[in-house]
């Protein structure tokens, strides 16, 4: 199992959020949260004035289920994090990219007409989403801050959207 973040790491995040949210000029965030609770990115998105849709892009156990990648998740293969011994990293599985569908379809319903997007997923899956994106004709760029946990992407959308941003992050390192 992933190790949570720590008080620590959540407030990096929300600084970085707090900074880059208005930067640039984020109109719509979609996140992969724990559901039915209250993540960083939405609070903040409630908070802004005017508050910023959020959607919570993780999916649910019955949709899990339907898909038919419940058991695989559950028994997920990992390892220990051998240069701190601190926490478990969970290896990639088939199912990841069932789930990085998910994320991609969730965030480009929920924008609409959203000029600027943030997206925050789980480390494991920021490179996935963003070869999946460049598939479809976004321009992609990645920068992994190491140690720190946070990755963050810039992509101007394909044609359906003109001119807008999707950035992706990993939030449960910060």
């Amino acid at each position: 199992m992933a190790m949570r973040p720590t008080g620590a790491q959540k407030d990096r995040l929300e600084a970085l959020l707090l900074a880059d949210i208005p930067n640039r000029k984020v109109q719509f965030i979609a996140e992969e949260s724990k559901i039915g609770k209250t993540a960083i990115a939405s609070a903040l998105a409630i908070a802004s004035n005017p508050s910023i849709p959020w959607r919570n892009s993780s999916m649910t156990e019955a949709e899990r289920d339907a898909a038919g990648i419940t058991e695989a998740l559950k028994n997920r293969p990992g390892h220990p994090d051998y240069e701190t011994m601190e926490r478990w990293i969970e290896s990639r599985i088939p199912e990841d990219e069932i789930r990085e569908g998910f994320f991609i379809d969730q965030t480009l319903r929920g924008a609409g007409d959203a000029q600027s997007i943030l997206m925050l997923v789980g480390d494991m899956h920021v490179d996935a989403v963003s070869e999946k994106l460049r598939q479809m004709g976004h321009s992609v760029s990645t920068n992994h801050c190491a140690k720190m946990g946070v990755a963050r992407t810039e992509v101007p959308a394909a044609p359906l959207r003109k001119q807008s941003t999707l950035s992706l992050g990993d939030f449960h390192g910060c």
